[in-house]
């Protein structure tokens, strides 16, 4: 399984909530959105990781829905390339 995060801080100037999130395209991705206060101002802590094993390029993004008129929807794209360890061995 792979994994990968990303965090996203609003800016104090331009304050927001994710109020949603969804891959765009459905891809097999599984996707979390964390909201974070540790450290005194919000932060939000995005992952995805692969759900099945699949093999060749995918290509999707991550839509995050906000309470901003400025910014109403933020999107992430994310590409990945996954590799057939077994077949990689046979060559």
């Amino acid at each position: 399984m792979v994994t990968q995060t990303v965090v996203i801080t609003p800016e104090q100037k331009f304050p927001f909530k994710v109020i949603s999130s969804h891959m765009d395209k459905g891809n097999p991705f599984d996707l979390k959105v964390m909201e974070d206060l540790s450290t005194g101002s919000l932060r939000y802590f995005v992952s995805i990781s692969n759900k099945e094993s699949v093999t060749g390029r995918v290509y999707d993004s991550i839509v995050l829905k906000t309470d901003s008129d400025i910014r109403p929807e933020i999107k992430i794209f994310v590409a990945a390339a996954f590799i057939d360890q077994q077949q990689t061995k046979k060559q």
